[in-house]
């Protein structure tokens, strides 16, 4: 292909990887996720006697959960 631009290349090659590379991504987070036991596992195990730790999931309107970690001082 002549005439031999950058430009070209950057369009061919790079622009299409952002769709695969956005989708790898997502996999990946989703494969490293916690579940809530091992959340407030992870919290008692890090953490003085003085915080209170709740964990649960939420539904949203998909229908999946929503997993979440909350704590507070409880002085």
């Amino acid at each position: 292909m002549k005439p031999f631009r950058l430009s070209r290349l950057f369009f061919t090659y790079i622009i299409p990887l952002i769709p695969f590379a956005t989708t790898w991504d997502g996999i990946v987070s989703v494969l490293r996720m916690y579940s809530a036991v091992e959340l407030m596992k992870m919290a008692k195990e890090n953490s003085s006697n003085d915080y209170k730790w709740k964990t649960g999931i939420l539904k949203n309107k998909l229908g999946t959960g929503i997993t979440y970690l909350t704590g507070y001082c409880s002085n």
